[in-house]
């Protein structure tokens, strides 16, 4: 087929023909992924150029039939201008209507017609709104030839409005906290214990990995926080039992829990290094099932609190049939739910610690979102990475990517949806990949990791949803930009005043004082993320040991690796003393002018293990791995404590 005219109909179906590598290389798409997914994308068979042409003169008319863009943002309610294609020409007293999509209220509005020319069959009008609008989401309706045509309109604030103090907070896969009396994992209770401890350090927040819903009732189950069956339901795992039997007042239970039977359970399931997620849900079911009985034989459904809760999210019903079939395991994802809730909304509230939350960039295509809402998702191919020297086959991650024209249709009401779960129980979001809300590198079924191509969104659209939403709640937000991060993305972060991320580990290639003066001041900082090798294995070069015996990264790659990671780290441990490296470290990151500063504890427990291998699944127990330390073990290691004094002095 002709190149140039395949290239052609791509881009004009958002997919991206090229791109550059790592090594900053470019790198051409494969046409037959081009091809495949054109095909998917428009439901038809493509076998020539005449197919081509057909779609590409169907996308050159589609102007003419919309008339209006499908969606407009206007940052700090005005847009300068915008174009219309009309048979007729236009005139200002057209009719036009804007009907708010928050209170469906509907008012007039006029436009200003710059200029007019005649192009083609028609009319190419460029027009302006006269009026100034107010932060939300509309519909615009024109009156265009006879017929009235709808634009979305996202009305943003130019930029999030934010505390600009400097603050500190750990690190907390919260699955891996350990204390004398977790049953296997670590819940709420935990957390609130740790949340008293750094709470007298200064520490205002504490970053979570995701704590969505997962299927856990089979053994074979799979604990990512990040392939969760949803963005709009919590994981019910994390939830303090013993504090819910006491509220509840269920003394059977209590008594049930203090048996030597289920004490010994819990001793089984504590004293592993590893979570057992199967059997943790099923010893914490086995109580919170009856709870939920008690609940709803009570009818403690009718209180007020338990019916806002149905209320603000109404998917509720639906989420809990599709869990289970009976009404009981219904009653009990109902009731969970409604707990989980609870503990997140008072959490701040008992302790004065926030939530640095994880806002993952897609779902499991088994999971509730994926059935539920079918319409938003491209579930013809699933998301992943590009080859790299570490992945050289690419990555497949396994979950689908989103459809950009269905989300336009959808007035981005998932999206949205998705997001203010997470805010209204965050003090900070992160939003992870968010390259992701510009272009998803995204793998046909049945094609190789090496075969994907860039899926592109509408830009502007996504990050005005997310600055709307964190804006009517008062959250900061963090973008995920690690990597090979295109230009817009970098750019309208910096114009929107979102943080971005700066990481130690991407930066020992410089010189300490060149790092530390790149340093943003709207960043988060930290030595690691959950995706990369604890500090100690870093500077040991252990790590890519690991990955290579895992067949993730060569052995040729892995030499070089070593190798210049080995310069790179003496030159740091030259000037910070191998003697207290990490904690002198922190104290260097914790002083400069970044906004955010996240503490992974594992660092200061001389931890070589990672929390995750990404690329790996069964290969490596990710996502399961639980702290060398208990919490009351804490005060055992002399470094916890003068790291936190330390950030307390620096950063409170």
């Amino acid at each position: 087929m002709k190149k140039s005219l395949l290239r052609a109909v791509a881009r004009a179906h958002h997919l991206q023909c090229s791109y550059k590598n790592v090594n900053g290389e470019m790198v051409w798409s494969p046409e037959k992924t081009l091809i495949k997914l054109l095909e998917d994308l428009n439901k038809s068979k493509i076998v020539n150029d005449a197919d081509l042409e057909k779609l590409w003169q169907s996308k050159l008319n589609e102007r003419w039939q919309l008339k209006s863009p499908k969606s407009l943002v206007f940052w700090n309610g005005k847009r300068n201008s915008f174009i219309i294609y009309t048979k007729a020409p236009i005139a200002e007293n057209n009719f036009q209507e804007l009907v708010n999509l928050d209170n469906q209220q509907k008012s007039k509005v006029s436009l200003i017609i710059k200029k007019t020319q005649k192009i083609e069959s028609g009319f190419k009008s460029v027009v302006q709104l006269k009026e100034h609008l107010e932060v939300g989401y509309f519909y615009l309706n024109l009156n265009l030839d006879n017929e009235v045509v709808t634009s979305l309109i996202i009305s943003a604030p130019e930029k999030i409005i934010k505390d600009q103090s400097k603050s500190w907070g750990p690190f907390v896969p919260l699955y891996a906290l350990r204390t004398e009396n977790d049953w296997g994992i670590g819940s709420f209770k935990e957390l609130k214990s740790l949340a008293k401890m750094i709470k007298k350090y200064g520490a205002e927040w504490m970053g979570m990995l995701p704590m969505l819903a997962s299927n856990f009732d089979y053994e074979d189950c799979d604990p990512s926080p990040y392939s969760s069956l949803s963005r709009l339901f919590w994981n019910e795992i994390y939830l303090d039992v013993e504090e819910l039997v006491e509220r509840y007042q269920v003394n059977d239970l209590k008594q049930k829990i203090s048996s030597v039977d289920f004490q010994d359970k819990l001793k089984t399931l504590r004293e592993l290094d590893f979570v057992d997620y199967f059997k943790v849900y099923q010893v914490k079911k086995e109580i919170l099932l009856e709870l939920s009985k008690r609940f709803f034989q009570q009818k403690l459904d009718k209180d007020q609190s338990y019916l806002n809760f149905t209320k603000e999210n109404p998917e509720i019903f639906s989420y809990a049939k599709f869990r289970a079939s009976s009404e009981d395991e219904q009653n009990f994802h109902c009731f969970v739910q409604y707990e989980m809730n609870q503990a997140l909304k008072n959490f701040q509230h008992e302790t004065g610690v926030g939530l640095y939350m994880d806002y993952p960039v897609g779902v499991n295509d088994s999971g509730f979102d994926y059935k539920e809402m079918r319409n938003v998702f491209f579930g013809e191919v699933s998301v992943g990475a590009p080859p790299e020297p570490v992945f050289a086959l690419g990555q497949d991650w396994g979950f689908p990517a989103f459809h950009p024209e269905e989300m336009i249709k959808d007035s981005y009401q998932y999206f949205r949806k998705s997001l203010k779960h997470h805010l209204k129980y965050s003090k900070i979001l992160r939003l992870d990949h968010i390259m992701g809300l510009f272009r998803i590198y995204s793998v046909p079924k049945k094609f190789s990791g090496n075969e994907g191509v860039y899926l592109r969104f509408p830009l502007e659209d996504l990050f005005a949803v997310v600055i709307i939403e964190a804006h009517r709640l008062g959250v900061d937000l963090i973008g995920e930009n690690l990597g090979t991060v295109p230009a817009a993305v970098d750019k309208i972060i910096k114009e929107r005043d979102l943080n971005g991320m700066w990481v130690l580990q991407c930066e020992t290639w410089r010189s300490p004082k060149e790092a530390f003066e790149a340093i943003p001041r709207n960043a988060l900082l930290c030595i690691n993320t959950h995706d990369m090798p604890m500090l100690k294995s870093f500077r040991e070069g252990t790590d890519l040991a690991l990955v290579e015996s895992l067949k993730i990264l060569s052995h040729d790659y892995r030499i070089k690796f070593e190798k210049e990671r080995s310069e790179q780290v003496k030159n740091w441990e030259s000037q910070f003393s191998q003697n207290k490296f990490t904690v002198n470290i922190i104290s260097e990151i914790a002083k400069s002018k970044g906004k955010y500063f996240v503490l992974n504890l594992e660092d200061l427990m001389d931890e070589t293990r990672p929390q995750n291998i990404p690329g790996t699944w069964k290969e490596y127990p990710n996502w399961r791995k639980k702290y060398s330390l208990k919490l009351e073990e804490f005060s055992s290691k002399p470094e916890i404590g003068e790291a936190f004094s330390i950030l307390k002095e620096v950063r409170s």
